[in-house]
């Protein structure tokens, strides 16, 4: 999923599937599961 994190269309479809994903990628980020 690294790679996928640098991608703009997967997180156009992030926001898509989930309008909360920015609160979702502060908790990813919390964990250190994303690495931007």
């Amino acid at each position: 999923l690294i790679e996928l994190n640098h991608s703009k269309e997967f997180w156009n479809i992030v926001k898509l599937l989930d309008p909360e994903y920015q609160h979702h990628r502060k908790l990813l980020h919390k964990y250190g599961l994303l690495t931007n």
